[in-house]
């Protein structure tokens, strides 16, 4: 796994999510993606890509002695410079 930049609050070489959580948030992405599809991509121009804001976290709240769960809080289209 390749990463951009780490987090300053662990400790180095550490990672925030779990490659399990890697796993879910990516298959959400995926999901979220075909949803919004029809409406947004693949317009011309865009090779079938456009951008989502999207905003999630993963809680124990419900059972902390279980992994966390992956919620969705927030899915949209994130508006382009119209090129």
């Amino acid at each position: 796994m390749s990463y951009i930049t780490h987090s300053s609050l662990i400790d180095a070489g550490e990672a925030v999510l779990s490659l399990q959580q890697v796993h879910q948030l990516g298959v959400a992405l995926a999901a979220i993606h075909r949803r919004f599809s029809p409406a947004y991509g693949p317009a011309a121009g865009n090779h079938g890509w456009y951008a989502m804001d999207v905003e999630f976290k993963f809680d124990d709240v419900a059972d902390p002695s279980a992994p966390p769960s992956l919620y969705i809080k927030q899915a949209r289209p994130y508006p382009g410079r119209g090129e």
